[in-house]
């Protein structure tokens, strides 16, 4: 790229019969920052004779290009297909600096082009950074739609820079209603102390165990553990039994 970071995440994207239509390039570092995320159309992809490998640029013919609304929001910084309900897919994109560092999380799909506007969003508040840390589960709160878990390592939840994790109703994004957090959000986990970073990153799983429970596993590179000595790091773990 051009000192874009051009490759910083990628992610596939499925169309309506789930095979993949698009390949999605993060490029954050473009345009002072504002960053971007450059489609290919994977149908007009040249495969490499041999071992059928090609290798996109951000000088190759793209589909199209979205670009960041302004200056330091980081947009394509985290890139995650993500299946609703319904089984179509959209694709989540991080910006973890817009709005001043409250961080974005915009869903796109084909029909909205390379309209950044019409796209729905999830949008952080303060400076807690959402957008780098996204994982979908199933359903949690009964509300009959599955849920999206949204790390915001910068939020300062009664101390500064503790973190939190978001659930949020997948039901929004598929409907193209924006969700403000953290009013919006159907259940919050906390970072219990300064410096925790709870959220930094985040992994979910609907298949815990025999009975096929939720688990959501949070990163919170912080933490100080005094056990056999101050170590500093965890991960918290929480299960829907």
């Amino acid at each position: 790229g051009d000192g874009g970071d051009f490759g910083a995440d990628v992610a596939f994207l499925p169309g309506a019969d789930g095979a993949v239509e698009y390949i999605a390039i993060g490029a954050p570092g473009l345009a002072a920052g504002a960053g971007g995320v450059i489609f290919h159309d994977v149908s007009g992809l040249e495969m490499r004779s041999g071992n059928e490998s090609m290798h996109p640029t951000s000088t190759a013919v793209a589909t199209f290009e979205l670009e960041g609304e302004a200056a330091g929001d980081a947009l394509g910084a985290r890139l995650e297909a993500i299946e609703l309900d319904d089984g179509t897919y959209t694709l989540a994109i991080g910006a973890p600096g817009a709005s001043g560092g409250a961080g974005m999380i915009y869903f796109w799909t084909p029909d909205k082009a390379d309209d950044l506007a019409s796209c729905s969003a999830i949008v952080g508040s303060g400076n807690e950074g959402i957008g780098m840390a996204i994982a979908r589960v199933a359903d949690t709160d009964d509300d009959g739609s599955s849920e999206l878990v949204v790390g915001a390592p910068g939020a300062d939840s009664g101390f500064e820079d503790a973190g939190a994790v978001y659930l949020v109703s997948l039901d929004s994004p598929a409907t193209g209603v924006n969700v403000m957090l953290p009013q919006d959000a159907s259940f919050t986990f906390l970072g219990e102390a300064a410096d925790d970073r709870l959220g930094t990153s985040v992994a979910g799983s609907s298949h815990w165990g025999e009975d096929g429970r939720t688990g959501i596993a949070m990163g919170a590179p912080g933490i100080v553990q005094p056990v056999d000595g101050f170590e500093e790091g965890g991960v918290l773990i929480w299960v829907d039994y």
